[in-house]
């Protein structure tokens, strides 16, 4: 079940399930790769590709480790906002910093 127009839910009627999306680094479930957007391709500094980088999910699990390049791609298409926090491995959920931060540091190549 996804996000559906008001049409298809009158107001006085409540919505029963919730969809919960689960992002990992499987590049089946990324739909905008067969479109050409690859993050394995974004281009961050060098080495970063090297950094894996965890965060907990909205159900309250760990999840990771991930490229730079992902998490990047998926802020950029929204999934996660301004508050959302990650870490290296080897590091603990009490490391975390915010992405805006992470992506900050990461100078993409011009």
């Amino acid at each position: 079940m996804g996000i559906r127009d008001e049409e298809e839910y009158p107001k006085n009627q409540k919505i029963s399930e919730i969809e919960i999306i689960h992002l990992d680094d499987d590049d089946d479930d990324m739909a905008d790769i067969s479109k050409g957007n690859d993050p394995a391709k974004a281009g961050d500094t060098p080495g970063s590709e090297k950094d894996v980088w965890h965060y907990i999910d909205p159900s309250g699990n760990e999840q990771g480790p991930f490229k730079l390049s992902c998490l990047r791609y998926w802020k950029e298409c929204g999934y996660f906002d301004g508050a959302f926090k990650v870490w290296k491995t080897g590091q603990t959920e009490e490391d975390a910093i915010l992405l805006t931060v992470v992506l900050g540091s990461a100078v993409p190549d011009s």
